[in-house]
């Protein structure tokens, strides 16, 4: 459905190892439903100002997205993110610092509906 709700979480730290915690916090609510589909990069600024971009998974490989705005979101982010465009944004991070870069479907209210038994 076209009208499932879409998130886009950009997010900026002051090292790598903290940002990978909170990508691996997006990994357990994916595992708890709270998140669907989704695509996640952690993006990197060494000190010799290297962009690199780590741990891209694409757990959308796995679902069908549906909905066009879904679609046109993924496709800009993702399928349409080249190497320049990366590079620009690390041009934003200072060196040494990191980015969590994700871009997916929340399940909140569907589990939130779960959880609320006695809601009339």
């Amino acid at each position: 459905m076209a009208d499932e709700p879409v998130f886009i979480f950009p997010a900026t730290y002051h090292t790598e190892a903290d940002a990978q915690l909170d990508y691996a916090a997006v990994k357990e609510l994916h595992s708890a439903g709270v998140i669907g589909t989704y695509d996640a990069a952690v993006v990197t600024k060494d000190a010799d100002g290297q962009v690199n971009v780590h741990k891209r998974e694409k757990p959308t490989q796995h679902g069908a997205w549906t909905g066009v705005a879904v679609a046109d979101v993924i496709g800009h982010f993702w399928n349409g993110m080249s190497r320049k465009d990366v590079m620009e944004l690390g041009e934003m991070l200072d060196e040494g610092t990191a980015a969590l870069l994700i871009v997916g479907k929340s399940k909140l209210d569907k589990e939130l509906e779960k959880a609320e038994k006695e809601a009339q």
